[in-house]
Order: structure tokens, then sequence, then C-alpha cells
């Protein structure tokens, strides 16, 4: 189908990585997802603001 602009967002968080070398793994992580994000405006200024977003109330505008 068309593209709408909008796409979703998935970030891994609050873990830790467990192995060595190229074996490593990501372990005990929580995952967020900010949805309806706009193409037009997002930038990698956006993530930052998710990361800072994840401990705040829902909805705090950076994605619809």
């Amino acid at each position: 189908g068309d593209f709408d602009g909008l796409f979703s967002v998935q970030i891994h968080h609050k873990g830790f990585f467990y192995g060595s070398e190229s074996n490593k793994t990501n372990m005990d992580y929580e995952v967020d997802w900010f949805d309806m994000c706009e193409s037009d405006t997002w930038s990698m200024l956006s993530g930052v603001y998710a990361k800072n977003a994840m401990h705040a109330p829902p909805r705090t505008g950076l994605c619809r």
C-alpha cells in the first residue's frame, strides 16, 4: 500500500549485554513503543526525546 508517512519506533532500554566479543546478547531489558510518528518531523533528536519520555507520563507529544 501507499506509505502515509507514519511509522512506529521500538526502543530497548534498561538492559545489559552478556557475553564476549561477537557473542553478546542483550539481557533483562524493557521495550517501549512510540506509534504514529511522522516521518516529516522525526529526527535523531526525537530519539533522544523518546529516551527521556519513557519516564514521563503518557502522550508527551513525541508522536500522535
